[in-house]
């Protein structure tokens, strides 16, 4: 899968690493579009740490699969 890390202020690389694996009673989203809001561009100034932020990836799912 592919991912966007900011590593230094400013500087955002496009990197790839395995899908993680769904376990049971869990979801597995295939996200296709994401956008930055404009509010939270102070991140890439790395002042503080977002690695526990919580806000979701996705508002809206629209269809589903059953793994089961």
């Amino acid at each position: 899968m592919k991912y966007i890390v900011c590593e230094e202020p400013g500087k955002f690389l496009l990197k790839e690493k395995e899908a993680p694996v769904r376990k049971e009673k869990e979801a597995l989203l295939r996200v296709k579009k994401v956008g930055i809001c404009g509010t939270d561009l102070h991140a890439t100034e790395m002042i503080e740490n977002f690695d526990s932020w919580t806000k979701p990836a996705t508002g809206v799912i629209k269809a589903t699969v059953d793994f089961s």
